[in-house]
């Protein structure tokens, strides 16, 4: 027996190659090389990450699309599928449907380039939802089948009541004499409100009428002014207000239309509200006049260019070469084959050309005989550039597949025929602006729509302020003739961050005010009201001091609110432990990180969101000892999957293990186990065949967190988006494990057939029938036929779950941890929990299938294994002593911990 190392536990998750060399950090003993398909447990253990179902095709299957949560509580969930101008909701792995029996759903104004910058809230059955270009909107539940989405109303709640009129007497006492002077010494005047109660129990309070007024003295005895005013739909009762030392202060409340003040002392701590329009600006850009649209305009094309191309992966090691013999046929040729397309978008129409260099060369084939040696001629082909052919449009992550489509070989004479490497391009810089140019305005963003060349109108994105003479200018490296004129008046400017705070729903992050915050009246939703003197449940409205004007993105509410730009973290508070008040608001500045656009999420009392720069995760928790909240980096032993790609979207699954879910540019989707009172965190990525994920959210079902993924998959050489959900982890039998994606379930009568998978179409597919594996089909007509009849089938795509441990680390007596020593693993102990097949090797194309099958009858499958096994690897010297586990078949398995002896 030779050294014998342990891992025990692999609660890091996937660290970084440049973690490699890190023995002496604690984590290295917990971590892997290699995690994917793989969920890493809390408690230590890896386990192959459930499968998921097919719910449904998106609307639109060539567009992108967006799912957010709609919890109301833990038994009513729905996961919404935003896309291009609707809304459809799915709920328990199933698609809401309408009378019609189609897909139910409503029509919004986002489109499909707008649904990852909508940022929410929910309370109840009202979501809120605020994206900087459109007014803020709620999404409202009155039904099942019966979503209405309006704009959030910020006005009066109630008309003002018309002017009162007043009405003064006077009646003199006996032998009172009061002269025409005394009786109309002052100015009454009046105003009226109407008021109504919600159902959530606050008061909503119109604005203030118009001024009553008549002259009278109060003072004198026997002295009354009668105020009447018509009634106000849906008013319950109204109140009375008099100008008392310049301001309209409280003197009573009725529930008639008329009131009789004599001489009541006004109130000066409640005053009539005043309601602002916070989303609007004067003099800002409303519309564009197209007084002529010109000609050869191309807008936005969004096409690629290659003057940064740069090698993502390549087998050949940071290169794209291959070698093959001069003699060989068709070696004057390029072994290369490329293929252009966007792996994150709908670009289309794109080509290019590979430029390659070769280089002639001769090899020794045989030793030195009575001639001398033997050479061959041989001929090594390198990829030095790209060039592109067409530009294409509509590009947002575009990629160039290289595959080698000759017998070629590079360093270890591997041969290269069918393997793939990836080059990504740069997407090119718009064609077409407009620019605005003004003495005072500033803050217009506007985008001109090209049809057939000609500028057909102008989007105002965002109008700006205090314009007097906007002149536009169009300016563009192609086209010419357009001649635009911007209209001035109120112009939108809307948020595009929202939560809900001290009892306060609030807004920040407008185009044109970027570190304004609203805060609505406590205990409303929409009351923007303030009074004159303020008091403390009025309307907030502030702005927070920079030093540099970056627009709020997110707004994030702990025991204080947390509002973060991509540039700094700040806290939100009163300044102590009151409520905010218009009197007590202090803002600080807590990091100077920056955060990207994707929502945050809140795992326990920590902040985990998206850094705006380098794409890295970040937490951001309170620290007693500071007095605030600091931050730290989460991916910081995984910085690798940052390096190349950038989360797109992020849900949180609380149970039954908090895991954070990351849909990344690249298509793949991160995992991130993390318990921040256990210093617990470790990252696993998940692939699928065929398919990129896009949108990722979480919405809780029955006892588990469910993640509902969009998925843009290619079947049958077509793009489609299908929407579907990550079957629960918990299961009774081996028959209902459920290790496919994309997948498919029959139960019923015993059958042969299974029909109905038409979203699969030509795909090849893994079975598990009754809990058997078996063959591999390709689906055809919608149906696979199956080998031995079955009454529960799960047919799906195949999952491979890869598991790879670290290069070794032991204690050798020359003091080098095992560097410098040649070594060969000889057998490996696993133990495994409900698990059934596993591959291991010292390398993933020399893996040994542990055979577990014991006294199981023949025809029913090898029991659920909980033990642990031992496997005979294939011997192979190398420097690391790494194991290769996989997990290829549609079984579920769970590593706890390994152990496997070293020859050295």
């Amino acid at each position: 027996m030779g050294i014998r190392k342990v891992q025990m536990s692999f609660s890091a998750g996937e660290l970084s190659p440049a973690m490699y060399g890190r023995f002496d950090d604690q984590k290295y003993q917990q971590g892997l090389a290699k995690c994917r398909n793989f969920l890493v447990l809390p408690q230590g253990p890896a386990t192959v990450r459930p499968g998921t179902a097919y719910v449904n095709t998106t609307k639109y299957p060539t567009k992108k699309c967006r799912l957010i949560p709609f919890t109301f509580s833990s038994d009513q969930t729905l996961a919404i599928e935003l896309g291009d101008k609707y809304a459809r909701f799915h709920t328990s792995g199933k698609t809401l449907l309408g009378e019609d029996g189609q897909p139910y759903e409503i029509e919004t104004p986002y489109s499909s380039d707008d649904v990852f910058d909508i940022h929410y809230v929910q309370s109840m059955d009202i979501m809120t939802l605020v994206h900087p270009n459109y007014p803020p909107k709620e999404l409202r539940r009155y039904g099942a089948t019966d979503w209405r989405l309006v704009d959030v109303q910020f006005g009066a709640p109630l008309p003002a009541p018309g002017a009162p009129s007043v009405e003064y007497k006077v009646v003199a006492s006996s032998g009172q004499t009061i002269t025409e002077g005394e009786k109309t010494r002052y100015t009454l005047k009046y105003r009226v409100t109407a008021v109504k109660e919600t159902e959530t129990g606050s008061e909503q309070e119109s604005p203030a009428s118009p001024v009553g007024e008549t002259k009278g003295n109060l003072y004198l005895n026997n002295a009354t002014c009668t105020i009447t005013w018509g009634t106000v739909a849906d008013a319950e009762r109204y109140r009375v207000y008099k100008n008392f030392k310049g301001l309209y202060c409280f003197i009573g409340e009725t529930t008639e239309t008329s009131f009789i003040d004599d001489n009541y002392s006004p109130d000066e701590g409640i005053t009539p509200p005043i309601y602002d329009d916070p989303f609007f600006m004067s003099k800002g850009i409303t519309s564009v006049t197209v007084n002529n649209g010109g000609s050869g305009y191309v807008y936005d094309r969004r096409g690629i260019t290659a003057d940064n191309w740069r090698i993502l992966s390549s087998p050949s090691k940071g290169e794209i070469a291959g070698t093959r013999r001069v003699a060989d046929s068709g070696s004057e040729k390029s072994p290369f084959s490329v293929r252009v397309y966007d792996e994150n978008g709908e670009g289309t129409g794109a080509t290019v050309e590979l430029v390659t260099s070769r280089r002639v060369w001769k090899e020794q084939i045989d030793g030195s005989g009575d001639n001398g040696p033997s050479y061959d001629d041989m001929v090594t082909t390198t990829v030095t550039g790209i060039k592109v052919t067409n530009v294409g449009q509509g590009y947002s992550l575009p990629r160039v597949e290289i595959t080698w489509t000759d017998h070629t070989w590079v360093g270890s004479w591997t041969d290269y025929f069918g393997r793939r490497a990836t080059v990504a391009l740069d997407v090119e810089q718009s064609s077409l602006r407009i620019d605005v140019k003004d003495s005072t305005g500033w803050g217009a963003e506007l985008v001109p729509v090209v049809k057939d060349g000609r500028i057909e109108k102008v989007a105002v994105r965002s109008g700006g302020q205090s314009y007097t003479s906007p002149k536009l200018t169009v300016v563009s490296t192609v086209g010419s003739g357009a001649s635009l004129t911007a209209n001035v008046g109120k112009a939108g400017d809307y948020p595009g961050a929202v939560c809900y705070y001290e009892q306060r729903r609030c807004f920040a992050g407008t185009p044109t005010r970027p570190q304004m915050v609203w805060m609505t009246r406590s205990g409303t939703e929409s009351d923007m009201s303030h009074t004159l003197p303020s008091q403390d449940d009025n309307r907030l409205r502030f702005a927070i001091a920079a030093q540099e004007a970056s627009r709020i993105l997110h707004l994030t509410p702990l025991q204080q609110m947390l509002a973060m730009t991509n540039t700094t973290e700040y806290r939100v508070y009163s300044g102590g432990s009151a409520p905010m008040a218009p009197d007590a608001i202090r803002s600080e500045v807590q990091a100077q990180i920056g955060a990207s656009n994707v929502m945050p999420v809140v795992v326990n009392s920590t902040v985990v969101y998206a850094a705006a720069r380098g794409g890295h995760v970040r937490e951001l928790g309170y620290n007693w000892q500071s007095s605030g909240f600091t931050t730290g980096d989460l991916s910081i032993r995984s910085a690798h999957f940052f390096e190349d790609s950038q989360i797109v979207d992020m849900a949180l699954a609380k149970s039954p293990d908090p895991i954070v879910w990351a849909a990344m540019a690249d298509g793949s989707l991160l995992g991130f186990t993390y318990l921040p009172e256990q210093a617990i965190g470790g990252w696993h990525k998940h692939t699928t065949v065929n398919g990129a994920v896009e949108s990722v959210t979480v919405v809780p079902e029955g006892d588990e967190d469910i993640v509902y993924l969009i998925i843009r998959r290619t079947v049958k050489g077509e793009v489609v988006r299908y929407v579907e959900r990550m079957h629960e982890r918990k299961f009774s039998a081996l028959e209902d494990a459920w290790c496919v994606d994309c997948g498919g379930e029959y139960i019923g009568d015993r059958t042969t057939e299974v029909k109905g998978l038409t979203w699969l179409e030509g795909e090849t597919v893994n079975i598990l029938a009754d809990g058997c594996v078996l063959p591999q089909r390709v689906v055809e007509d919608g149906k696979v036929t199956l080998t031995q009849s079955a009454r529960h089938v799960i047919v799906g795509l195949p999952i491979t779950a890869d598991l790879q441990t670290l290069p070794v680390a032991v204690q050798l007596a020359d003091g080098s941890v095992g560097m410098g020593h040649m070594k060969n693993v000889n057998d490996v102990f696993l133990r495994v929990h409900k698990s059934s097949g596993v591959f291991v090797g010292p390398d993933f194309d020399n893996l040994v299938e542990y055979k577990q099958r014991t006294d199981e009858p023949y025809g029913s499958p090898p029991a659920l294994m909980d033990k642990e096994i031992s496997v005979a690897t294939i011997s192979q010297w190398n420097d690391s002593g790494q194991i290769c586990v996989r997990q290829k078949d549609p079984l579920p398995l769970t590593i706890v911990s390994l152990c496997w002896d070293l020859a050295k």
